[in-house]
């Protein structure tokens, strides 16, 4: 894990963020990258997803049909039923063991009963179609800030610090902020496992747990890119702005016009701030920086051009 990570970023950003420590926070869909957080399903593990819970649904009215209304049945209904629930509770015991019932292992009248109880519990394809988009708007209250691993890269001064006229601005790194991975094919939400957790932590007693491989499932679209940002050497941190209070509304002033935006102060202080090889000592701007760096102790680097490669040191 690198030791510090880097923010480039243009001068007048740059005052705003030394001035108390922040980093503006973004909403993944104003970035530059139309893929980048989008949630999707794989319409394979959507049907897989639905069959898990159809079968989670008819467990639970095996094991909650009253002993009165069994007496009524038929002794092979009454067998496959005894079945049916040992099997579960197996099941319960050794998760290796799946749920999944044939429905030739039913006689058409027991199938109908648990059926019909299922239909009286919830109205399953409206509240799984409901499911599915709430987790796509997930995407729509998660805010984002972006780093780099390195602060030499041409690309990043050009594209994010005024073409070399800006600053990138070095951090150490807190524990918690996580590498972005890049792949050639687009991220899917994994559906099924998360089923499954959300099955088995219902089963077991752990409603409201949430562990940390679920998290992990939960927000790989927020920290997978396409290999076309791979110079990007990207590190992110991540808030929900509607369960953090890690996050603040700050008043900032941009070509003159007050605007507000989100941000996140940092838990480590800025140690550095590289200066772009364009940059104007002359500005207004330039000579603030330099203040708020003297009086705050942070050292000021500039960045030259190498003669012999394309490279800035």
């Amino acid at each position: 894990m690198s030791k510090h990570i880097y923010k480039y970023t243009d001068l007048n950003s740059a005052l705003n963020m030394i001035v108390d420590n922040s980093v503006k926070l973004e909403f993944p869909k104003n970035y530059n990258d139309p893929f980048d957080a989008q949630i999707e399903f794989d319409e394979r593990d959507v049907k897989k997803a639905e069959g898990i819970i159809k079968d989670f649904l008819i467990t639970q009215s095996l094991l909650n049909i009253p002993k009165t209304e069994i007496e009524k049945f038929s002794p092979y209904n009454k067998f496959a039923l005894t079945v049916a629930i040992a099997s579960i509770c197996i099941t319960r015991i050794n998760t290796k063991n799946t749920m999944r019932y044939s429905p030739d292992f039913f006689s058409v009248k027991l199938s109908k009963y648990i059926f019909e109880r299922i239909k009286e519990k919830t109205d399953f394809e409206n509240k799984y179609t409901e499911l599915l988009a709430k987790l796509k708007e997930e995407r729509n209250h998660v805010v984002v800030s972006c780093f780099s691993k390195n602060n030499n890269s041409l690309l990043m001064w050009s594209h994010y610090a005024n073409c070399h006229k800006g600053v990138c601005i070095e951090y150490d790194r807190p524990e918690d902020f996580v590498n972005v991975k890049y792949r050639k094919k687009s991220s899917k939400f994994n559906l099924v496992f998360t089923t499954k957790r959300a099955i088995a932590n219902f089963m077991f007693g752990n409603r409201d747990s949430e562990t940390e491989p679920d998290l992990k499932i939960l927000l790989k679209p927020f920290f997978v890119k396409s290999t076309n940002w791979k110079y990007e050497d990207e590190v992110r941190c991540m808030f929900n702005v509607k369960e953090t209070d890690s996050i603040k509304e700050k008043e900032i002033f941009v070509k003159g016009e007050k605007k507000k935006i989100l941000v996140y102060i940092m838990p480590t202080k800025i140690n550095k701030i590289y200066l772009g090889c364009k940059i104007d000592k002359d500005s207004n701007e330039f000579h603030q920086l330099c203040g708020y760096a003297k009086e705050k102790g942070i050292e000021l680097i500039q960045m030259n051009v190498d003669t012999k490669h394309y490279k800035v040191y």
